[in-house]
């Protein structure tokens, strides 16, 4: 256990080495957190869209990319906080930001999960499909280290016609979509996946980086780590029926809101540990940079923790 332990630690640390051209300034990474935090959060805010000019349109054309699994191998190399110059999301391609707290409670388990940390959450829809699909990338950012990223969401194939975004809770292990339209682009993210680990799964996404560091920087040399995470929605949400735009919604809330409680899980039967609260710590912005500029990293697996 210790061996595995050891071994989860190293490729960590050789995964931090891992990074491609950035705008951002070449010491960025050396900064602290609140730095890190302030410095993206600048940039949310000065490229911030007008309420009546929100986009919602992508090139149909662009979509193809996500067949290639050699276009979707940057997502796992990428080791910045900034998307690769020329790269555009294009799944959950228009979204909103904000800042949160991650407040830790003495548990289980190790590293950011905890210490607690500070980063940015991005809230998003994914595609245009008929079913309402709710999703988020959430960034905790580290004292001198490169931020540690995970992505969540309640299911590929959506809630439907329900339009409440807090209506399920979010995981980071989902299951398999029923949609055939998602058949060809998992099958090219899943290669994706296998190219750093051939007993990985494509539906569940690695959270063992997140046991691995603490919020100031501190390695872990015998990480806890869960299975997967569960985000529990505390803030009841918006009428299920209600069309405005995501993006005006959220942005009536105000820092301080509690969105969701933290949970961890080490074994597919066990319990669900809680870990702590998801806080609002700003209101959510829909910008430009978060669009177009703010990226989170899909973590390689690390050990068996998606078994």
């Amino acid at each position: 256990m210790r061996r595995f332990a050891l071994l989860t630690v190293f490729f960590f640390l050789l995964s931090l080495s891992l990074s491609a051209n950035s705008t951002v300034s070449q010491d960025y990474e050396s900064w602290s957190a609140r730095e890190k935090q302030d410095y993206l959060w600048k940039q949310v805010e000065k490229s911030q869209y007008a309420e009546n000019q929100l986009p919602s349109s992508l090139s149909l054309f662009s979509m193809v990319k996500l067949l290639s699994s050699k276009y979707l191998i940057a997502t796992f190399k990428h080791s910045s906080d900034e998307l690769p110059m020329g790269r555009k999301k294009l799944i959950h391609s228009f979204g909103t930001v904000a800042k949160i707290s991650f407040l830790s409670i003495p548990s289980s388990y190790t590293g950011v999960l905890k210490s607690g940390a500070i980063g940015v959450v991005r809230f998003s829809l994914a595609g245009a499909g008929a079913s309402y699909t709710p999703g988020f990338g959430l960034k905790f950012l580290v004292d001198g280290h490169p931020s540690l990223n995970i992505m969540a969401m309640y299911s590929l194939d959506g809630q439907g016609e329900d339009r409440n975004y807090f209506s399920n809770p979010f995981t980071t292990t989902i299951g398999e979509p029923s949609s055939p339209f998602l058949k060809l682009p998992l099958r090219a993210f899943s290669k994706a996946v296998k190219l750093f680990n051939s007993d990985a799964s494509p539906f569940v996404l690695p959270v063992g980086h997140m046991a691995a560091m603490q919020s100031n920087g501190s390695v872990e040399l015998a990480p806890v780590i869960p299975r997967h995470l569960k985000f529990v929605p505390v803030f009841g949400g918006f009428d299920s029926g209600d069309k405005t735009d995501l993006r005006v919604q959220l942005g009536r809330l105000r820092p301080g809101t509690v969105l969701y409680k933290v949970y961890a899980q080490s074994l597919k039967d066990e319990e669900l540990e809680y870990l702590g609260d998801l806080v609002l710590t700003s209101s959510f912005v829909a910008s430009c940079f978060g669009d177009e500029g703010l990226f989170f990293r899909h973590h390689p697996a690390l050990g068996q923790e998606w078994k």
